[in-house]
């Protein structure tokens, strides 16, 4: 957050709300809760899981950022609805996806990993 504060020059409330909002909206506190929620069945499982932990991390750090440099000075929630406007395809994708696996109680690495996928499609 620090780094993001630097960047953009914004204060580091504002940071943190654009990485809380960020989690929220691109349903990555879901996905983490997920990841943290996996059995660990063997080394090669708890890697994968941590490595999409860290991608994770980095998609909502990215996402801050672009967010809060095309925020100019206005509010954050703003900036991402803005942001997630001009991707409302992919934002709308990962919602029924999330919502469908959510609904069908999908949450192994595999459907995660596809979850991940369509965040990253959103984040860039």
């Amino acid at each position: 957050m620090i780094a993001v504060s630097k960047a953009t020059g914004r204060a580091l409330e504002d940071v943190a709300s654009a990485f809380f909002l960020t989690g929220e909206r691109l349903h990555l506190d879901w996905l983490e809760g997920r990841l943290a929620e996996l059995p660990d069945t063997s080394r090669w499982q708890r890697w994968a899981a941590q490595a999409m932990v860290d991608d994770a991390m980095a998609l909502r750090r990215d996402v801050a950022l672009r967010v809060l440099q095309n925020a100019d000075s206005g509010p954050v929630d703003g900036a991402l609805d803005a942001y997630l406007g001009g991707r409302r395809e992919a934002s709308d994708r990962l919602d029924r996806l999330v919502n469908v696996l959510t609904t069908q109680g999908e949450t192994g690495l595999a459907a995660l990993t596809v979850a991940l996928r369509q965040v990253r499609g959103l984040a860039s």
